[in-house]
């Protein structure tokens, strides 16, 4: 069949089509047919909506796939935050405590120094009474 034959026939369809309706289940099935037919026989290419179709489909789950992956990137990287967040948490609380003793033994260690003072002035005082009574 020469090209101009394929156009004539794609024309006689096309009015076919159009005479069913927009509305029409055929004029949905061949919706953008048309224009892909014209299009192959004045390009000389052998497109088709299935093949078209096809292709879309297999990209699509291609993608759906990625996103998959994504999806459960995501969810191990929620996770890692989760773990992390806890990590930190029971950290903080460790320091806290560690502050929190650190004061306490700080305190503790001022009050002993405080006490060894007394305790020097005393000495100091009782050396002196020892002192005065030595001297007499």
């Amino acid at each position: 069949m020469t090209k101009a034959q394929e156009m004539e026939l794609l024309e006689q369809i096309a009015d076919l089509i159009e005479q069913a309706g927009d509305d029409s289940y055929i004029g949905r099935a061949f919706e953008g047919c048309y224009l892909m037919a014209k299009s192959n026989i004045k390009d000389d290419f052998w497109n088709s909506m299935k093949e078209q179709r096809d292709l879309n489909q297999a990209e699509a789950e291609k993608w759906m796939d990625k996103a998959e992956e994504y999806k459960k990137e995501l969810d191990a990287s929620k996770q890692l935050r989760e773990d992390l967040e806890k990590n930190r948490d029971f950290l903080l609380e460790k320091v806290n405590e560690t502050k929190k003793c650190n004061t306490e033994l700080w305190n503790q260690l001022c009050e002993q120094e405080r006490k060894a003072n007394e305790l020097e002035q005393e000495v100091i005082q009782l050396k002196a009474k020892l002192y005065d009574l030595i001297c007499k």
